[in-house]
């Protein structure tokens, strides 16, 4: 029987990481280990590096099993790991996971940060709660749409979108201290994925969906991107991603953006200020370039912007 101590806690963690990748690693052994140490963990510092490794455990569950997508019972564990590993990141501030950090090589000790100090730890919360994003988007294309099945996963955006915007919120804090281009890049990011749970939908639908989220984020979580008090006006929330998008990123992410908006409005009823901006937008001379799902957006985007035409009775518009 091994003994679960708060001092060899690291040590734990260093073999699983250490196993990553290899033959016969029985990964649900490894995250049973993980709940323990979880149980001893005394510091935050533990807490936050337990987290780290379990959420890409439970990622590295779905590479070796034969299916294309996360089980979604190992989806719903990994979605609230992920929000308490934020809740703890955001009551603990002197600790900060960001990419390229350097690796905490002593297992003996632990780190103590002085007063004022920042621990850096690596990881990268953005790319956790994008493969939750993508991960819940790929197990609704394995599952049949007229099923009850289906129904019930689309109800797991619902957390997954909270989430989105509380690492937002968390990013946008890190950015705020220290302005880097890496920072910048995370939040337009996400940013980016917020903007895409939500341009397709009707007003009335996303206005449930922030309303939903800001209540359950802690109330002293506060963006400057898109500040709490807005929830109800869906075209303005539209418009500050979108713009924000356009000010702070560039290349694909900025093109998305913009057809993102674009489709935003045709869907509601604004014809001319759609096809005005598709006409500013000179994406039609060079869409040839860009990934295949941003040609595919930008498909979607023309049929929305004809169907808008012939809503409102412009038929040789529509055609």
């Amino acid at each position: 029987t091994l003994q679960y101590t708060p001092e060899s806690i690291l040590k734990h963690l260093r073999v699983i990481v250490e196993s990553r990748g290899k033959k016969n690693t029985d990964r649900l052994e490894q995250i049973r280990t993980m709940e323990k140490l979880l149980e001893v963990a005394q510091t935050p510092y533990q807490r936050i590096r337990i987290y780290l490794t379990m959420i890409s455990t439970r990622f590295d569950l779905t590479s070796s099993s034969t299916s294309n997508y996360m089980a979604v019972d190992q989806w719903k564990f990994a979605e609230q790991e992920f929000a308490t590993l934020l809740s703890v990141l955001e009551n603990n501030r002197t600790y900060v996971v960001t990419e390229g950090a350097e690796e905490w090589e002593d297992d003996e000790k632990q780190p103590t940060p002085a007063p004022g100090e920042v621990v850096h730890i690596p990881g990268s919360i953005v790319s956790y709660v994008e493969r939750l994003d993508d991960e819940l988007t790929r197990s609704l294309q394995h599952i049949d749409p007229h099923t009850a099945e289906y129904i019930d996963r689309l109800g797991d955006e619902k957390q997954l979108y909270a989430n989105l915007v509380r690492t937002q919120v968390y990013v946008e804090g890190l950015t705020q201290s220290e302005k880097t281009d890496p920072r910048q890049d995370s939040l337009n990011r996400v940013v980016m994925r917020r903007l895409e749970h939500i341009y397709f939908k009707p007003s009335q639908v996303v206005t449930i969906l922030e309303e939903g989220t800001w209540k359950v984020l802690p109330s002293e979580l506060e963006s400057n991107v898109t500040p709490r008090g807005n929830t109800g006006d869906v075209t303005n929330l539209v418009q500050t991603l979108c713009s924000y998008l356009f000010k702070h990123s560039d290349g694909i992410i900025r093109a998305r953006a913009m057809l993102c908006q674009i489709y935003f409005l045709a869907l509601h009823d604004q014809y001319y200020r759609s096809r005005d901006l598709m006409l500013m937008s000179h994406l039609t001379e060079n869409i040839a370039n860009f990934d295949v799902s941003t040609q595919i957006l930008f498909n979607r985007t023309l049929v929305q912007i004809g169907l808008c035409a012939f809503r409102a009775g412009l038929i040789y518009e529509a055609q």
